[in-house]
């Protein structure tokens, strides 16, 4: 485990999984960037003031309480009300890099395991005006290497301040896309880009994902995967 050579913040999001939150946040350790990277979590509010949800998101408040006791997490922020995936994620990320260079993304429902050490490490200095954002969670990448993908996860991610910088979901949302635009989407994204951005546009998916696909794929980015994860 080696002393950070960069300005990064590690963000664990969570809602109502208190087991897998508390996993999460543990497991940021094997990423192997020393005891001073600062470690933020960030529980969204819950929908409902009473009932199985609401005590299942006080349950992770009080997990990541504990966690920031124990010195797991190094600072902790609890949302007032429910903000939503899009504008939860886009507000926390935006937090994060309002304080440093980089961030480093782990939502509750993965872990990060020891064969990760210094992956962070040595995918950062990949990040430039092409590369906006590289990811250490892939499925079947068929790949024996590092490789470039026009489709961005959001699984195990990290991007930088200048990469975010432009980015506004809200601004997305009412962008029209031409038949070429599409096209090419579908070609280099995704089939399924078309129909979920359609889904977003009108409200009925509530996601920070797609539309920072949709900012990238208009900026001509690509995203940086390992073969393994």
């Amino acid at each position: 485990m080696s002393d950070r050579k960069f300005d990064i913040g590690l963000l664990v999001l969570g809602y109502c999984r208190a087991d897998l939150f508390e996993r999460a946040a543990r497991s940021l350790e094997h990423l192997g960037l020393g005891e001073s990277t600062p470690r933020y979590g960030v529980i969204d509010g819950a929908r409902t003031l009473s009932g199985p949800l609401f005590d299942d998101c006080l349950a992770v408040q009080q997990r990541a309480k504990k966690l920031l006791d124990e010195g797991v997490l190094t600072s902790l922020t609890i949302r007032n009300c429910n903000l939503g995936t899009m504008n939860n994620v886009y507000t926390s990320v935006s937090e994060i890099l309002s304080l440093h260079e980089f961030v480093f993304v782990l939502e509750d429902d993965l872990e990060i395991l020891q064969i990760a050490d210094c992956a962070v490490e040595l995918l950062l200095p990949y990040l430039n005006e092409r590369v906006s954002a590289f990811g250490i969670y892939c499925n079947k990448s068929f790949s024996d290497s590092l490789f470039f993908s026009q489709r961005f996860s959001s699984q195990a991610w990290g991007t930088s301040r200048e990469a975010w910088a432009g980015f506004n979901p809200v601004h997305i949302m009412s962008l029209e896309l031409s038949e070429a635009q599409r096209i090419e989407l579908r070609k280099n994204v995704g089939g399924d880009f078309i129909s979920s951005f359609r889904a977003f546009q009108s409200g009925d998916l509530d996601s920070w994902a797609i539309p920072w696909n949709i900012y990238n794929f208009l900026q001509n980015r690509v995203m940086l995967y390992t073969p393994n994860s």
